[in-house]
C-alpha cells in the first residue's frame, strides 16, 4: 500500500552529492517521522514538527469533497487542549557531546492534530495547529509548557490539508511570518482581543500573512503566489517562497504586494480579492525549462557551503527526487534565476525532500517526507506511511561546521558582535534575541554598528535597534544616508510599520489611521525618494507610501514616479499605482486633488501606468461622484499622451457595457478635448455614431480591424439596428474572421429571423463556418429545437453536424431535443471520444500552463464562446 522502500542506511547510500558537497543522515525512523518543519532554538538545538496526522484531521468527520481536493468537515476542530487527539508531536533533538550528530532526543508536546510548523521564541513556543495559531509559553526555559497554549489565532481553513497555513518563521523585524495555500481559505480572527462577532480578516488561497507577538497585530503581508509552503528570508530580509508548478523556482514577495494567484483557473484559485488591483506582481523567471515542481527552497548562507555555491538558492524538488541550485540576478526590483545545476540526487524514487533551512554549524539542513507515492489524492487513499521519515545534512566536504551554537547564555555585547557572522543562522537568531531582551543600554552601540559597519552588519544591527524599540528619529535619519541599499530599504520599511497601517481589507479601524512620520525624518525619506539609485528601495518606499497618511504617502510617491529608469520594472510602476488605489474610495477627493496639483502629466510612468489605471478605477463602477472626478481629472490631461492614456483606461472600464448616463460635465470635456471616439459616442447610445458604424462593418474599404472592433462591440451592446449588418456579414462576409465575429455577437440577439437564415444558409457554409453556426444554434433552445425540426425532416443532413455537437444535444437539459437526438445520431464512436477527451485534455493542460494574454484572447473568446 505504501509502495517500496528502502532502510534509512540504504536510502542514504543512493544520495550522490555534487559540487564538492558531502550528505549526512541525522535523523530517521522510529525517532522522527514525517518531519514537514524543523527550526532551531538559541542554543542550536532542533525542532521538528512530525505531522503524522496529515491528510486526515482527527476528530471530525468529512461530509464531502471537491474535485480540488477541497473538503467540508462535520465542525470546526475546537483548540488545544480541548481538540481530539492526534498523531503530531514536536520533537527536540541535540548534540551534546559537539561530534554533530544528536544524541537526545525529547518530545516538547504529543497528541496535537494538523500541526505543521513549530518555532521558540518570545518565551515560549510557536505552533501552527490549524485552525489555530498556538503559544505554548515555556519561561523558564526547560522544554514543558508552562500550562495549556493560548490560542492567538483562530479560523485559518483546513479544507485541502496539503495547503493549510504553514512555514512559520521570525521575520527580521520581529514578525512572526506564515503563508497559507491555494485551495483553503481564512477568517483569522484574534480571541479574546477582537469581539467574538468579529468578521475577521478573510482570504481565499495562497498568501503570507504575519503575526505580532507583542502588538499582536494580524496583517496579510503579501496576496497570491503559488501553492506556498514554507517560507525563506535571505541575508538581505526579503522574503521568498517555492512553487508547486512550474516555470520558476519561485516567488519574491514584497510587502503589500498582489501577485497572481498560482493559476489560471478560477474555480479552483478564486480571483484576485482587490478587484481594483488592475495588474498582478510576476513570479521570478527563467530561462530555464522548470518541470513541476520546486516546492521550497534556502540560499546557502553558511560556512560549511563551498564558497562557489554560497547565496546560491538550493531549491527542493520532492517530485524528482534532487535539489538543485540556483543563481538569482537581479531584474530591477526583483529577481530572475538561472539554473547551476543539481547538488544533490537521490536514486531512492521515495526521496521526498519537503524543507530545507541553514543550519547553525554552517550546513544546510532537509527533511524527507520518504514517500514512495507523493500525490495528494494519494495521500488520501491512505498511500502513505506516517511512521518514516529522515532528515540529511548537507555540507562541503571535509569543510569544518560550526561549533559555537549556544547564543543564549551570551550577553548582549557578545551577541552584538555577532551581527555580522558569516552563518546567517548566528546573525538572524542574535537579532532576535537582542530584540526580546530589549535592553536601552544596547541602543547607542547598535547605532554605531549601523553607522560604522559596511553592509550586513550594520543591516542585523538596525534590525536589532528596530525589534528591541531603539529605531528612532536619529536612527532613521542617519540610516537613510547609509551606503548599503538594503539598510536604507529596510529604513524605509520600518517608518511605514512604525508610522504607517495595513491598507488591505484587515481589521477593522485600522486602515486610514496613519500617524505622521516627524518632519525632519519625512525630508529625509523624501530627499532619498528623490536621488535613490537602488530599485529595491525604490520599491519599498512605494510600499511604504501605501502605509501612510495620504499627504505623505502622495508626496513620496511623487517623487518615486520621476524615476523614468522605472518605467519598465516589473514591480514598482504597479506598487506606485496602488499607493493610490488604496485610497479610492475612501478619499478619492483627495487623490484627485493631489493628482490636478502634482507635476506629474509628462513623467513616462505616470502616464503610462498610473494615468489609464485611475481613469479605469474611477469609471468602472459607473458611480456619478467618480465619473465627475474623472472628468474633473480629464481637464489637466493637456498632452495628446496623456489624453489617449486617459481614454484607454476610461475604455477599458466600459467593456462589455454601455456608456450610459455619463453625467454632462464628463460628455462636455470629452467632447473638449477632442477625445470622444466613435466607439465612445457607440457606447453612450449617439445614434448617429450607432449608423456610422454599421455602414462601416459593411464598407469592404474599411480596414479589418475596425470592422472587427465595431463587430464585437455591437455584440456587446445589442443594438438592434445592427442586428441586419450583423446577419449579412455572418452569412457573406468574404474575410472568414469577420464572419466568426458577426455569429459571435448574433448570439446577444433573440430575433427568430436569425435562426431562420442561419439553417438556411448552413450547408452552403464553408466547413470552417460551421462551428461558429451551431454555436450560435445552440445558443438558445428555440434555435437549437428549429435545428432539430430541420433534421428531422430532412432539410439538413445529420453529417453535416460534428460530433461535439451531436454528443452536446444527447445530453441536452430539454428532454425532447434529447430523446430526438438519441434518434437521429448513433452514439459517438469510441475512438471519437477518445479523441475527443483526449483533445479536451490537451487544452486543459495549454490553458493551466501560463496566464496567458486576454487582449489576444478576446477574439478567439467573441468568435467561439
Amino acid at each position: 500500500m505504501h509502495g517500496p522502500v528502502l532502510s534509512p542506511g540504504e536510502s542514504a547510500g543512493r544520495m550522490h552529492a555534487n559540487e564538492g558537497l558531502q550528505t549526512e543522515l541525522l535523523l530517521h525512523e522510529p525517532a522522527i517521522s514525517q518531519p514537514f518543519h524543523f527550526s532551531f532554538d538559541e542554543r542550536g538545538r532542533l525542532w521538528v514538527t512530525l505531522s503524522r496526522q496529515y491528510p486526515y484531521p482527527a476528530g471530525i468527520r468529512m461530509l464531502s469533497r471537491d474535485k480540488y481536493y477541497r473538503a467540508h468537515y462535520n465542525q470546526t476542530p475546537p483548540a488545544h487542549p480541548n481538540h481530539a487527539p492526534g498523531a503530531d508531536r514536536i520533537t527536540i533533538h541535540e548534540d551534546t557531546n559537539g561530534d554533530g550528530f544528536f544524541d537526545t532526543h525529547k518530545t516538547f508536546v504529543e497528541g496535537l492534530n494538523m500541526a505543521n510548523a513549530a518555532l521558540r521564541g518570545h518565551g515560549g513556543v510557536w505552533v501552527m495547529h490549524t485552525p489555530y495559531l498556538l503559544f505554548y509559553p515555556d519561561a523558564n526555559h526547560d522544554d514543558i509548557p508552562d500550562g495549556p497554549p493560548e490560542v492567538k489565532l483562530a479560523g485559518f481553513g483546513f479544507e485541502d490539508t496539503h495547503s493549510i497555513a504553514n512555514g512559520l518563521t521570525w521575520g527580521p523585524d520581529g514578525w512572526l511570518y506564515g503563508g497559507q495555500g491555494s485551495t483553503c481559505s481564512c477568517r483569522v480572527t484574534r480571541p479574546g482581543i477582537d469581539p467574538p462577532d468579529a468578521p475577521g480578516v478573510y482570504f481565499e488561497g495562497c498568501m503570507v500573512w504575519r503575526y505580532h507577538p507583542d502588538t499582536q497585530a494580524f496583517e496579510l503581508f503579501a496576496e497570491g503566489g503559488g501553492n506556498t509552503y514554507g517560507l525563506e528570508f535571505d541575508a538581505q530580509g526579503r522574503l521568498y517562497s517555492g512553487h508547486n508548478g512550474g516555470n520558476t523556482r519561485g516567488w519574491h514577495f514584497v510587502q503589500g504586494g498582489f501577485y497572481q494567484m498560482q493559476g489560471v483557473n478560477p474555480g479552483k484559485f478564486g480571483p484576485p480579492r482587490n478587484p481594483f488591483a488592475f495588474g498582478e506582481l510576476p513570479m521570478m523567471s527563467t530561462p530555464n525549462r522548470v518541470v513541476r515542481f520546486t516546492h521550497f527552497g534556502a540560499f546557502a548562507d553558511g560556512t560549511a557551503i563551498p564558497p562557489a555555491l554560497k547565496g546560491m538558492l538550493f531549491a527542493i524538488d520532492p517530485l524528482h527526487n534532487e535539489i538543485i541550485a540556483a543563481q538569482r540576478e537581479k531584474r530591477g526590483a526583483t529577481f530572475t534565476t538561472q539554473d547551476h545545476g543539481i547538488v544533490v540526487k537521490s536514486f531512492d524514487p521515495a526521496f521526498r525532500p519537503v524543507y530545507i533551512a541553514n543550519a547553525p554549524d554552517g550546513s544546510i539542513f532537509v527533511s524527507d517526507m520518504y514517500e514512495y507515492y507523493i500525490a495528494h489524492g494519494q495521500h488520501y487513499q491512505n498511500q502513505i506511511d506516517p511512521t518514516s521519515g529522515r532528515i540529511y545534512r548537507i555540507s562541503g566536504t571535509d569543510m569544518p561546521r560550526e561549533t559555537d551554537v549556544h547564543l543564549a547564555g551570551k550577553t548582549t555585547p557578545q551577541l552584538i558582535a555577532l551581527l555580522a557572522h558569516p552563518n546567517k543562522w548566528h546573525r538572524h537568531t542574535a537579532v532576535r534575541l537582542i530584540g526580546e531582551r530589549g535592553e536601552s543600554d544596547a541602543f547607542h552601540t547598535l547605532k554605531q554598528v549601523v553607522t560604522s559597519e559596511p553592509d550586513i552588519g550594520a543591516l542585523n544591527a538596525l534590525w536589532a535597534l528596530y525589534q528591541s524599540g531603539g529605531f528612532d528619529d536619529t536612527a532613521a535619519i542617519l540610516a537613510l544616508k547609509h551606503t548599503y541599499p538594503p539598510v536604507r530599504m529596510w529604513t524605509a520599511r520600518c517608518l511605514g510599520d512604525s508610522y504607517g497601517v495595513h491598507r488591505n481589507l484587515g481589521l477593522p479601524g485600522k486602515r486610514t489611521d496613519a500617524d505622521l512620520i516627524p518632519t525632519k525624518v519625512f525630508e529625509a525619506l523624501l530627499n532619498q525618494a528623490t536621488i535613490e539609485t537602488d530599485p529595491e528601495v525604490r520599491s519599498q518606499l512605494a510600499s511604504t507610501a501605501r502605509r501612510l497618511a495620504p499627504d505623505q504617502g502622495f508626496s513620496l510617491i511623487q517623487s518615486l514616479i520621476r524615476h523614468r529608469e522605472d518605467l519598465d520594472d516589473p514591480f514598482i510602476p504597479l506598487l506606485c499605482w496602488w499607493v493610490f488605489e488604496a485610497h479610492i474610495p475612501s478619499e478619492s477627493e483627495a487623490v484627485v486633488a493631489f493628482l490636478e496639483s502634482a507635476k506629474l502629466w509628462d513623467e513616462p510612468v505616470f502616464l503610462d501606468h498610473i494615468v489609464p489605471r485611475i481613469a479605469r478605477r474611477l469609471a468602472v463602477e459607473g458611480k456619478r461622484k467618480d465619473l465627475l472626478l474623472l472628468a474633473r481629472l480629464m481637464r489637466h490631461a493637456l498632452s495628446s499622451k496623456a489624453e489617449t492614456s486617459m481614454i484607454k483606461g476610461f475604455e477599458q472600464a466600459y467593456r462589455g457595457r454601455p456608456m450610459l448616463g455619463l453625467p454632462e460635465a464628463l460628455i462636455q470635456v470629452l467632447a473638449d478635448s477632442g477625445s470622444t471616439t466613435k466607439l465612445m459616442l457607440i457606447r453612450q447610445g449617439d445614434q448617429t455614431a450607432v449608423r456610422q458604424a454599421v455602414t462601416a462593418m459593411l464598407n469592404n474599404e474599411v480596414s479589418l480591424d475596425e470592422r472587427l472592433l465595431y463587430v464585437r462591440t455591437f455584440g456587446e451592446l445589442r443594438h438592434k439596428i445592427a442586428e441586419p449588418a450583423l446577419l449579412q456579414l455572418a452569412l457573406s462576409a468574404t474575410d472568414h474572421a469577420l464572419s466568426k465575429a458577426a455569429f459571435a455577437s448574433l448570439n446577444a440577439y433573440d430575433d427568430k429571423q436569425i435562426a431562420d437564415q442561419a439553417l438556411k444558409a448552413l450547408p452552403e457554409l464553408p466547413a470552417d463556418l460551421l462551428p461558429a453556426v451551431f454555436t450560435l444554434l445552440m445558443a438558445r433552445e428555440s434555435w437549437t429545437q428549429m435545428l432539430m425540426n430541420s433534421l428531422n425532416s430532412g432539410t439538413l443532413k445529420t453529417s453535416l453536424v460534428p460530433n461535439d455537437i451531436s454528443e452536446n444535444l444527447r445530453l441536452h437539459r430539454n428532454p425532447t431535443i434529447q430523446d430526438q437526438a438519441v434518434q437521429l445520431f448513433a452514439k459517438s464512436r469510441p475512438e471519437s471520444e477518445r479523441e475527443f477527451s483526449y483533445e479536451i485534455k490537451t487544452l486543459e493542460a495549454i490553458m493551466k500552463a501560463d496566464a496567458g494574454s486576454p487582449y489576444a484572447g478576446e477574439p478567439i473568446f467573441m468568435e467561439r464562446c
